[in-house]
């Protein structure tokens, strides 16, 4: 199974469509994964509507981009503490082949920094691990 983690970010339709390529290649089943990040502050439970709305919009988004690619995703939405975390425990429970993931975010010196949850996957995911990033400018 390949995973594809989903932020809501600009990363996600390149994540996404990489994702889809590996898949069809592999004729692997995929998931697209969001994980809503809920602040310490709220129970884990919580129904946060407005998280909630943007985590099914991105999902419906990447889902019909995937049909489009003659690929049939399963979709999860995950509410944790912390993406990084959730990812891993996500793709080890569902014994995934490869996480697929945006790299991180853009400086403003077009830098490009690998953020917390992507360093955090890619040290303790027990599976292969691809970062997507958009080229520097």
């Amino acid at each position: 199974m390949i995973v594809a983690a989903l932020n809501g970010s600009d990363t996600d339709g390149e994540g996404t469509t990489t994702a889809c390529h590996i898949s069809m290649g592999s004729k692997s089943k995929m998931t697209l994964v969001y994980v809503i990040e809920i602040p310490r502050k709220y129970p884990l439970d919580v129904e946060l509507a407005q998280m909630t709305s943007k985590a099914e919009d991105t999902l419906d988004r990447m889902d019909k981009l995937c049909r489009k690619m003659k690929v049939k995703p399963n979709t999860v939405i995950v509410q944790a503490r912390s993406m990084g975390t959730a990812i891993v425990a996500h793709s080890t429970e569902q014994t995934a082949e490869m996480i697929i993931m945006g790299a991180g975010k853009t400086a403003s010196d077009n830098t490009h920094v690998i953020s917390d949850d992507v360093a955090y996957v890619l040290k303790n995911a027990n599976c292969k691990v691809m970062a997507c990033k958009f080229p520097v400018a």
